[in-house]
């Protein structure tokens, strides 16, 4: 939904929205609230959004907005992509904490039992996968890497990975962040060793095309080789 025009009312009810949804949740949102936090009368809710729904999927919008934005504009940036594995792990902090993670899972567990809900909430969702999905086929791209798994399945793992760590952390488990930071390592860990592991096969590669082997030499001289390709790493 588009936000009103030039409506510093509707922008309050939003900002209050968004708070009540994140603190309060989906079932506990009461409209009343949100105008006595905006300051408005509760009639301009209607006004403005119609109903319940629709204010949820227009703070989600205005959310989705931003986010994605600058989402994909970090995507987009020169920098490797460990980089920016790093980085998306640092805006997941910053949406944990402004409230964003929790607007967006409330909606998702609402979204199980109200069709019309689901029908907007859905779309909107699948916007993160198609920003991942482009980042995941650039990233396969630049570093030239041919794996037995489609960008699309990447994808579907990386984003299902935030979505249940989004959902266990908001569960409050004692410990668990200690747990889900270990997690994260891990998944760095492993992208590293995978673009680690493609640039040292290149290089190894280029070494080997620079230092054919003498003619007569044994071609699968695997010390020769060990010497080269370790030399690479450096």
């Amino acid at each position: 939904m588009a936000l009103p025009k030039s409506s510093e009312t509707a922008t309050r009810i939003l900002q209050a929205a968004y708070r009540r949804l994140a603190t309060d949740g989906y079932a506990r949102l009461n409209m009343r609230d949100v105008a006595t936090e905006a300051g408005v009368n509760h009639a301009l809710i209607h006004y403005y959004f119609g109903s319940k729904d629709q204010l949820v999927i227009a703070v989600l919008d205005e959310a989705n907005r931003r986010l994605l934005e600058r989402q994909t504009q970090m995507y987009t940036t020169p920098d490797d992509f460990v980089a920016k594995w790093a980085q998306a792990r640092a805006f997941y902090e910053q949406d944990l904490a402004s409230g964003f993670v929790r607007v967006q899972m409330e909606l998702w567990a609402a979204s199980l039992s109200n069709e019309t809900l689901r029908e907007q909430f859905v779309p909107r969702f699948m916007a993160w996968h198609r920003v991942i999905e482009d980042a995941v086929r650039e990233a396969l791209a630049h570093y030239r890497l041919e794996l037995p798994v489609s960008p699309e399945a990447l994808a579907t793992w990386i984003v299902d990975f935030w979505v249940g760590m989004e959902f266990e952390m908001l569960l409050g488990i004692p410990n668990l962040r200690r747990t889900i930071n270990k997690r994260w390592m891990l998944c760095s860990d492993c992208w590293n060793i995978l673009i680690g592991r493609h640039h040292l096969n290149r290089r190894y590669q280029r070494r080997i095309s620079d230092h054919p082997m003498p003619k007569g030499r044994i071609d699968n001289d695997c010390t020769s080789r060990h010497a080269i390709a370790h030399e690479a790493q450096y």
